[in-house]
């Protein structure tokens, strides 16, 4: 919703004969951090030069992506649950997601990365640090 009032101040601003400077100072009194960025108001304010006055998102072409949807995470999850060893080609073949959504699922929502050929944790939960505890005082007490 911000982006359209953005948007509308802009034009509005860019009509009265307002500099792209002028404009970017206002909107950064008056929405400080939340204030769009240079670039963009400097493009937008190019687009309104070439005649647009439309400020709304242009139409993407193709489906809208619904491959991240909680239950197609959830099936990559239970993929990589059964078998911590699986490989992003056989997750591929098995749920047919493209590699780059299945890469998506495993890293952002999953927070999962491959070590030695298995799926774990970017960060090691208390449970963890706990077995990894007991196991290094195990092999000290074998070492002495």
């Amino acid at each position: 919703m911000e982006k359209i009032v953005y948007r509308s101040f802009i034009l509005v601003s860019y009509k009265a004969g307002k500099s792209g400077a002028c404009i970017l100072k206002d909107l950064e009194s008056a929405y400080g951090d939340r204030a769009p960025s240079h670039s963009t108001v400097y493009s937008w304010i190019e687009r309104f030069k070439k005649g647009f006055e439309d400020i709304e998102d242009e139409a993407r072409p193709g489906p809208p992506i619904t491959a991240t949807r909680p239950e197609n995470i959830e099936r990559v999850r239970q993929l990589i649950a059964d078998n911590p060893y699986i490989s992003l080609k056989r997750i591929e073949m098995q749920t047919s997601f493209s590699r780059g959504t299945i890469q998506n699922i495993i890293h952002d929502h999953l927070n999962l990365r491959k070590i030695t050929s298995r799926w774990v944790p970017h960060n090691l939960t208390s449970e963890n640090k706990a077995r990894r505890v007991a196991i290094g005082q195990k092999n000290l007490c074998k070492f002495d």
